[in-house]
């Protein structure tokens, strides 16, 4: 199975994006507490949406068959998809 994320679903603050834009970090590996992903089946999506809309929940994407193993898809603003890959190196630190 392979994750299909539409990117211009993500409830990415713009100036989160802005930032995230001009010095080249992908908003998806910042860190985002409070922030988690459920995965429902299709028929349960409404349900789920609205149960979860209230804290800022957001339908972003579908589980779909894969064609090349278990991956992460992101879905651009232009249409076309790119794989999601999972960070590497440091994490950025924390300013809390």
């Amino acid at each position: 199975m392979e994750l299909a994320i539409e990117e211009a679903r993500l409830p990415v603050l713009e100036p989160v994006a802005r930032t995230c834009e001009l010095l080249g970090f992908e908003p998806l590996h910042l860190a985002n507490e409070g922030r988690f992903v459920v995965v429902v089946p299709p028929q349960a999506r409404d349900q789920a949406q609205t149960l979860l809309a209230a804290s800022g929940g957001a339908w972003i994407g579908s589980v779909r068959p894969a064609s090349k193993g278990a991956r992460v898809l992101l879905t651009t603003s232009f249409g076309t998809e790119r794989l999601l890959l999972p960070l590497s190196g440091e994490l950025l630190p924390r300013i809390c």
